[in-house]
């Protein structure tokens, strides 16, 4: 009887944990224009989201407004 509740209990987690979707990871990154324009992130924004499999996102801005952004 042990043993019947233990394996209906294991299939329900299983269910329980197999239909949960993946939540997609990113971040934002509030830069200056001139970064954005050097191409720096064009070169180390794929090896990061590589490694982590976090996506990311640029916004571009003066330096007070990148600044200002939390």
């Amino acid at each position: 009887m042990l043993t019947r509740r233990m394996l209906c209990a294991l299939v329900v987690l299983l269910m329980l944990a197999s239909g949960a979707p993946a939540q997609e990871q990113s971040i934002v990154v509030a830069s200056t224009t001139s970064t954005q324009d050097s191409g720096l992130f064009d070169h180390i924004l794929p090896l990061f989201e590589k490694k982590t499999g976090i996506g990311v996102k640029v916004v571009a801005q003066g330096t007070g407004q990148a600044l200002d952004t939390g």
